[in-house]
């Protein structure tokens, strides 16, 4: 489990996502966690959904697949995954 506190976010956003993406086993160098940092700011975020975006895919896909790679799901229980028209992945299942 990994606690990220709102304060240090705030604080370093860049080192944050860096820190983040060390726990999901996800390589990101200085300036792919600039560019997640500076892609969620909120007003970037509404921007793109307005435009109807998703502008961190590909970074959320490396940590989804890095994640599920490792992570053990309850006994007998299913988790799947679907892609929407909007790019986004919804689970179902016990995952």
């Amino acid at each position: 489990m990994l606690l990220v506190l709102y304060n240090d976010l705030e604080a370093d956003l860049p080192a944050e996502v860096r820190r983040i993406a060390a726990f999901l086993d996800v390589s990101v160098d200085d300036a792919e966690a600039l560019r997640v940092a500076r892609e969620s700011q909120l007003d970037r975020m509404r921007e793109k959904a307005l435009e109807g975006e998703d502008m961190l895919n590909e970074f959320f896909e490396a940590a989804r697949t890095a994640s599920s790679s490792r992570a053990p799901t309850a006994a007998g229980a299913t988790c799947s995954t679907r892609t929407t028209s909007r790019s986004t992945r919804k689970r179902s299942g016990a995952c």
